[in-house]
């Protein structure tokens, strides 16, 4: 189940206005596959994975509010052609991870993970896996 959520995408939206990342294309993943090969410079697949929901009794989660509780993990894989190696990777995960106090104003994101730097065949590049936990209340109304 994924739900859709504005706080995950107000997160992405804000990484992507950064100056400093002005040369990274940020584009949402199609099942697990890029669709631009060769890489032509540093490419961001989005996807906001499986969501888990915990529903409260009678649907309240406190003062009247009807919503869920939902943890999430949204991955970013960070993809920078194989000849141009790791700097472009490492230099765009610091400056997300840098932004990430700023876009996350609500406060939803609970860890963060890096993965090793790996190579893909198919694609010529190498890539790294930004994951995010996220644990928010989803208010459904009053």
């Amino acid at each position: 189940m994924v739900i859709h959520n504005d706080k995950v995408e107000d997160i992405i939206k804000k990484i992507k206005e950064s100056k400093d990342l002005d040369d990274v294309r940020f584009v949402k993943a199609y099942n697990g596959k890029l669709k631009e090969t060769p890489l032509g410079g540093i490419l961001v697949t989005v996807n906001n994975g499986v969501n888990i929901v915990n529903s409260f009794a009678g649907g309240f989660v406190g003062n009247g509010k009807v919503g869920e509780n939902i943890k999430s993990e949204l991955k970013l894989n960070i993809y920078c052609p194989y000849q141009n190696g790791g700097d472009g990777i490492t230099h765009t995960i610091n400056s997300i991870v840098e932004l990430l106090p700023k876009a996350d104003s609500d406060n939803i994101i609970s860890s963060i993970n890096v993965s090793e730097i790996k190579y893909s065949q198919e694609y010529e590049a190498v890539y790294r896996t930004l994951s995010l936990s996220l644990d928010y209340l989803d208010y459904r109304g009053e």
